[in-house]
């Protein structure tokens, strides 16, 4: 997803779900994202929420704002992704605000594929959308 193989201002809309939270270094993609899109296009992000991710790190010291590698576990355990751990300030970094103006934010639940922890209740899942600048 940092280097597309397609020509400047070929689509009107990118999706990408669950794949952007795979990515260690974020900004490239937006960068990718932007070059492909035409003027106006729309890009919508359906990403593990940060959150989530920092309530899933199974050690006992946790940074949120630190990155690492967590397991998140999925389907009842029939699946675990290895993901590297971001913040909200990665996904709507000043990167993705110079390129794209949001239009939507939404925070969910996937539960029941997702792996909860204890009782909690918290989001899952973050959804971003935008329009390029």
């Amino acid at each position: 997803m940092e280097s597309l193989p397609y020509a400047d201002a070929s689509f009107d809309l990118v999706v990408t779900k669950y794949a952007i939270q795979t990515l260690r270094q974020l900004d490239r993609t937006f960068s990718e994202i932007s070059r492909v899109l035409k003027p106006n296009g729309r890009v919508v992000l359906l990403t593990v929420h940060p959150y989530r991710q920092f309530i899933e790190r199974k050690t006992a010291y946790r940074n949120y704002f630190t990155q690492t590698v967590i397991d998140s576990v999925l389907f009842d355990g029939k699946v675990t992704a290895h993901e590297p751990t971001h913040t909200m300030q990665e996904y709507l970094s000043p990167g993705f605000l110079s390129r794209f103006s949001l239009t939507g934010l939404q925070e969910a639940s996937d539960f029941p594929a997702s792996e909860r922890i204890g009782d909690k209740n918290y989001p899952c899942l973050l959804i971003v959308s935008a329009n390029k600048r």
